[in-house]
């Protein structure tokens, strides 16, 4: 059997003996608490909130709504990331150039609207981006092998890297910087703040070195 919800259509699946039209009833109320049970709140993705027809909409938020946009998003599992300058500048540059050849037209399990899209409006696969990141970096090898050759001295080569690992340079960079684990996790989207710790041990471990020879240093009589 099919029923219709709030224009959406589900499958229900009714085990009985006897086959009656007020089980068939039953079957599709139960069903229908059932969905609405599940509408009714915890953590849910902008996808599921838009399947509600709820009214869901682009919301511009600023300092002033800012804490009362908060709410819901804690309600809802959505993330606030705030960004620093240079981030800010280029997320306006990439504007600015879709605007001329066209904003992303993909859709992918129900999200729409992605940021960084090609010039045909697809979304950028990792793939394409790895590739890309490999022929940068094989391009700045070569001239900086021939700089060095010509300089007589050791090359200073890029190493072979993925788009993933520039983020968790991003984490480790961030853990430098902050003690808060709560603050990072929630940065970095981490389901299990076991992950955001494991980053944090390593990247204080590091730091911790760099201090004790920093201190080396200031304590080394000449």
């Amino acid at each position: 059997m099919q029923e219709e919800v709030e224009q959406k259509t589900f499958n229900i699946v009714v085990s009985t003996t006897k086959l009656t039209a007020r089980t068939i009833l039953n079957a599709g109320k139960a069903a229908i608490q059932q969905q609405q049970a599940k509408m009714a709140g915890g953590k849910q993705s902008v996808r599921m909130l838009l399947r509600q027809n709820r009214g869901v909409s682009s919301v511009e938020i600023d300092k002033t709504n800012i804490r009362g946009f908060e709410r819901y998003a804690k309600k809802y599992g959505i993330r606030i990331i705030p960004m620093i300058d240079e981030v800010f500048d280029a997320f306006l540059e990439e504007y600015q150039y879709q605007k001329v050849i066209g904003f992303c037209t993909d859709e992918i399990d129900g999200y729409s609207g992605f940021v960084f899209c090609t010039g045909d409006g697809k979304v950028y696969l990792p793939n394409a981006i790895n590739r890309t990141i490999r022929s940068i970096c094989a391009d700045y090898n070569k001239e900086e092998e021939s700089k060095a050759k010509e300089e007589n001295r050791d090359p200073v080569l890029l190493p072979k890297f993925s788009c993933h690992i520039l983020r968790h340079t991003f984490c480790t960079r961030f853990c430098e910087n902050e003690t808060n684990l709560k603050v990072i996790q929630e940065i970095m989207g981490h389901a299990d703040i076991s992950t955001t710790m494991d980053v944090y041990a390593e990247a204080t471990q590091e730091k911790k070195k760099e201090s004790m020879a920093s201190l080396q240093s200031a304590l080394l009589v000449r």
